[in-house]
């Protein structure tokens, strides 16, 4: 199975957010997560190009982790060999499954495991098929000293 498949396969039956858990911001008015959550309301992770989700990218991190899991695969299999014109949105993905830093505040640790519990061991998998994908690739020679600290968190997490 190649890892469009894989990922297309994995990711197959996660149920949409709903309309409402698009985003969750802390910030009144921020017109950012407004305009994040009004382009993804009512779209499947299908509906997506490359140019639109790199122009979006930042939802990434603005996503609730609902919303992450479920559109996790439009990002992933748009960019899929498609690495330098994806622009920042491998490493984005990566940095999602990075472990908090050992100082970070209690908010973030909440906030990284929040996101890292939601995803099955085969869509961890799957996630660490596409950044080894990612890193061989040579699109970002700086990324390949982090890969394997991050995929090996995601082929062991239990």
């Amino acid at each position: 199975m190649t890892t469009r498949e894989s990922i297309e396969s994995a990711f197959a039956d996660v149920p949409y957010p709903g309309d409402d858990s698009i985003t969750r911001c802390t910030h009144e008015d921020c017109l950012e997560c407004d305009e994040i959550a009004a382009y993804f309301r009512g779209t499947t992770w299908r509906d997506h190009s490359l140019e639109q989700l790199r122009e979006h990218h930042s939802a990434i991190t603005m996503f609730t982790p609902e919303a992450f899991h479920y559109f996790l695969p439009a990002f992933m299999l748009q960019s899929l060999g498609h690495w330098q014109e994806a622009g920042a949105i491998s490493h984005s993905i990566a940095f999602q499954f990075s472990p908090a830093k050992p100082d970070a505040d209690a908010g973030m640790r909440h906030y990284c495991a929040e996101r890292w519990s939601i995803f099955s061991q085969r869509q961890r998998e799957v996630i660490a098929a596409y950044l080894r994908e990612y890193s061989a690739s040579g699109a970002e020679p700086w990324f390949s000293r982090d890969v394997e600290r991050i995929v090996s968190r995601l082929e062991t997490a239990a």
